[in-house]
């Protein structure tokens, strides 16, 4: 049996590098069906390659939808249109925004600011404010909310996104406590990809690769966390395999 088996998950953020492997993660364990949204339907062809090549693709398990978490009426569509296919998820898991052309925070154009913090954090909060509120009402559930590391650690030339990360941990952290009577688990999760980092973490088990990631946080949805009681949970993986994967 798998620890998802028989739920629904959807996945915010699964047509991109890290959120495929969650989407992967998710079908391999179990999960009765896997949603997730992008603007750009042309990703999801690439996704379903990548489902597909696992032996992942029977039957509809995997549903994509076109839909907008960058503003609040683009996730309400979104958050009804899973619901119509699928009620609402027991397990949400969020992977949004992306990079930036490398720029010193003083050399950010206040145009690229914005962009970043509307992509990598402003989603964050829409996402939780449409599909949360349904989760605590029934009073089970599991929302993970995934982190770089840039939340942790200050990155040259990657301040805008460090900025919006670090808001984007401490987002998760406040709903975590908000909601820890509700029945719903909200965990954030760093995924610690920096080589000089991995030291200074005691007990870690080294680098991960994509498919371990998938694995790890489909464990987290099926309730699968004992002897995790911190309110944050730092996983090592190897990014740039995860990236990898999808970009073959």
């Amino acid at each position: 049996m798998g620890v998802l088996d028989g739920k629904t998950v959807f996945v915010a953020g699964g047509a991109g590098n890290i959120g495929g492997a969650l989407v992967r993660g998710a079908l391999r364990a179990g999960a009765a069906r896997v949603l997730t949204c992008s603007r750009d339907t042309a990703r999801f062809e690439r996704l379903r390659r990548f489902v597909a090549d696992a032996g992942f693709m029977d039957g509809d398990r995997l549903v994509t939808l076109q839909g907008d978490l960058g503003s609040m009426e683009g996730a309400r569509a979104v958050f009804d249109a899973v619901v119509a296919q699928a009620g609402v998820p027991d397990t949400v898991m969020a992977s949004l925004g992306g990079g930036m052309a490398p720029a010193t925070l003083l050399g950010t154009p206040a145009a690229t600011w914005y962009g970043v913090l509307r992509s990598n954090l402003s989603s964050h909060f829409h996402a939780a404010q449409t599909f949360l509120p349904a989760m605590v009402e029934r009073r089970s559930g599991a929302y993970l909310v995934v982190c770089g590391h840039a939340a942790d650690t200050p990155t040259p030339e990657g301040g805008a996104v460090g900025a919006a990360s670090a808001a984007v941990l401490m987002l998760a952290r406040t709903l975590h406590v908000e909601n820890r009577r509700s029945g719903v688990r909200v965990r954030p999760v760093v995924l610690i990809t920096a080589p000089e980092l991995w030291a200074t973490l005691q007990g870690t088990p080294g680098a991960h690769r994509g498919d371990d990631v998938g694995e790890f946080m489909a464990r987290l949805g099926g309730g699968d966390d004992a002897g995790m009681d911190g309110e944050v949970i730092r996983y090592v993986t190897d990014w740039a395999s995860a990236n990898a994967m999808l970009r073959a």
